[in-house]
């Protein structure tokens, strides 16, 4: 294995959830579960729930590979009358701030996502490749509504590429431990504690021109009942094969 390439013990992984209806972040457990075998050589997922209310997942409780943490009654009381964007960026600086150590990677993904088979592999290989090309601060979506393969200019590697369209879709993200620290204090201070924006926007204030992509979408969302943060849609490339693309794969879409 490389230097530069994290192994599975240098993934973190965090699920932002909210108790709603339909509860997806079932389907997102059992997919993150079921889609690599990695998954289980990684420190236990943790599963942060904007609310106090976790009676949802009370059927995990049991399970070591999961770390479920619920807010108390006093910071529920403390945001009563926050609003669904600030309350959310709460939760994301939450995901963010999970302890790391240097060299981890942190991924942060919502409660309505499903996981391309291999996920921590594939991830590896496109991290590998990032950092063979000498990035270290970058935020990398792993998942995304466009079809960046219909513009060549975009074209950054053979797994990854530049997010050339305005940034939408937070619904998984990666993020190097680095910059995960410091989007937090962003997040923080702009989504928190002064709710300018909603967390994708100061996400893509901080690091749009820093943003990448997956060329081939390791996540897919399926939520199609809105917690009022706004829809994202589906990934157009999550069914494509994964496979390294070169830049005369561009346009095939196969």
């Amino acid at each position: 294995m490389s230097a530069n390439t994290p192994g599975v013990e240098d993934l973190v992984l965090a699920i932002s959830t909210v108790h709603r209806s339909p509860p997806y972040v079932h389907h997102t457990l059992a997919s993150l579960f079921t889609a690599d075998p990695a998954v289980h050589r990684l420190e236990p997922v943790r599963v942060l729930v904007n609310g106090c209310d976790a009676g949802y997942l009370r059927d995990y409780g049991h399970h070591a590979r999961l770390r479920i943490e619920s807010l108390d009654s006093r910071e529920e009381e403390r945001m009563a009358g926050w609003s669904i964007h600030r309350r959310a960026c709460h939760n994301y600086y939450r995901c963010l701030s999970v302890p790391l150590s240097e060299g981890q990677g942190l991924v942060v993904c919502e409660d309505d996502v499903v996981f391309r088979d291999l996920f921590v592999q594939r991830l590896r290989e496109t991290v590998g490749e990032m950092h063979a090309h000498g990035l270290e601060k970058y935020a990398l979506a792993l998942f995304a509504t466009y079809d960046f393969e219909e513009e060549p200019s975009f074209y950054r590697g053979t797994l990854y590429c530049s997010y050339g369209w305005p940034f939408y879709g937070t619904q998984c993200m990666y993020f190097p431990a680095m910059v995960a620290r410091e989007i937090a204090d962003f997040v923080r201070e702009h989504g928190v504690e002064t709710p300018e924006a909603p967390y994708d926007i100061l996400l893509s204030r901080l690091y749009g021109d820093r943003m990448y992509a997956c060329c081939r979408a390791l996540a897919q969302h399926i939520g199609e009942v809105s917690t009022g943060l706004g829809g994202a849609g589906r990934s157009p490339h999550f069914d494509r094969p994964f496979r390294p693309l070169l830049r005369s794969d561009w346009g095939r879409k196969s």
